[in-house]
C-alpha cells in the first residue's frame, strides 16, 4: 500500500478494524462506534481502556484523503470494496478483508510503476 492507503489502513486496521462505507459514511461516528465496541469486547488487543475520542480524531481527514487517492491512482472501485468490507462482518475479526487490501495494494503498486515519481509512491 502506498501512504495514503497506509495511513487508512492504519487507522481502520492497528486503530479500530472497521468502519461503515457508501454514500453516507461519517468516519469518525463510524470509528467511534466501532472502537467503543471493541473496548466493550477487550479485542484486537483492546484491554477496554483505549480513549476512542483520541484515537478517531483523525478519521475523517483520513478517510478524505485516501478517497482523494483512490481517485487519482484509478483505484476507486478497489477502495470502495476495502472499505465496504470492513463494516461487513465483526469489528473484532481484523483478517476479514485480506483479499480487498491485496486489491487495493495491487491497484497503487499498478499505478505507481507507471508513475514512479508520484510523491504518493514513495515510502513513508
Amino acid at each position: 500500500m502506498r501512504r495514503r492507503f497506509q495511513l487508512l489502513g492504519l487507522v481502520l486496521f492497528g486503530a479500530l478494524a472497521a468502519m461503515v462505507a457508501g454514500c453516507s459514511a461519517n468516519p469518525k461516528s463510524d470509528c467511534l462506534s466501532v472502537c467503543n465496541e471493541q473496548n466493550d469486547r477487550m479485542c484486537n488487543g483492546r484491554d477496554g481502556t483505549t480513549n476512542c475520542d483520541a484515537e478517531c480524531s483523525s478519521a475523517e481527514t483520513e478517510y478524505d484523503d485516501a478517497i482523494e487517492t483512490a481517485n487519482r491512482f484509478g483505484c476507486r472501485s478497489e477502495f470502495d470494496s476495502f472499505y465496504g468490507c470492513l463494516v461487513g462482518g465483526d469489528p473484532c475479526v481484523s483478517d476479514r478483508c485480506n483479499a480487498e487490501i491485496t486489491a487495493v495494494q495491487s491497484c497503487s503498486t499498478t499505478y505507481c510503476a507507471a508513475n514512479p515519481t508520484d510523491p504518493e509512491c514513495g515510502a513513508p
